[in-house]
């Protein structure tokens, strides 16, 4: 190799090595204020009360448009004519929130806790694993669902 192929690479070599030119790191400064925001988001949607649209309706601004018609659909048959639910629901959680993917900006996050469900004088409590899908600016949930989970954690 020549001298001056040799100092071309090493000049090239240099300039992308510096910090102008590094990759972002692969977990964002920002990801624990958004995980944060997923929690308390996620939070107020799962915890309404009986025959209180309003108490039902403040979570939405914290969807996107498809996810918030995604949760809704979650509710047919326990939301009356004026979209107002039929049942108490108490989200408490009972862990810390784990990031299960990052991908695109979006982030996937898997959040443990109780979730009490009453109506009159009925309830029921299940231990639940409440999954999140979330991205953009400001982060937005673009999907949210909960399983039972059976046994524990």
């Amino acid at each position: 190799m020549s001298m001056r192929r040799l100092t071309t690479v090493l000049f090239a070599i240099a300039v992308l090595s510096t910090p102008a030119f590094a990759q972002p790191a692969a977990t964002p400064t920002a990801e624990p204020t958004a995980v944060a925001d997923i929690v308390e988001k996620s939070t107020r949607a799962l915890n309404f009360r009986e025959g209180d649209l309003d108490s039902l309706r403040n979570a939405e601004s914290g969807f996107t448009a498809a996810g918030w018609a995604q949760f809704l659909k979650g509710l047919t048959g326990f939301i009356d004519d004026n979209g107002a639910p039929q049942f108490n629901s108490e989200f408490v959680k009972s862990g810390d929130a784990q990031v299960a993917a990052r991908e695109n900006g979006r982030l996937r996050v898997s959040l443990p806790g109780t979730l009490k469900h009453s109506h009159g004088k009925s309830s029921t409590t299940y231990q639940v694993m409440v999954a999140i899908e979330a991205g953009g600016q400001p982060t937005k949930i673009e999907r949210l669902t909960w399983t039972a989970v059976i046994g524990g954690r």
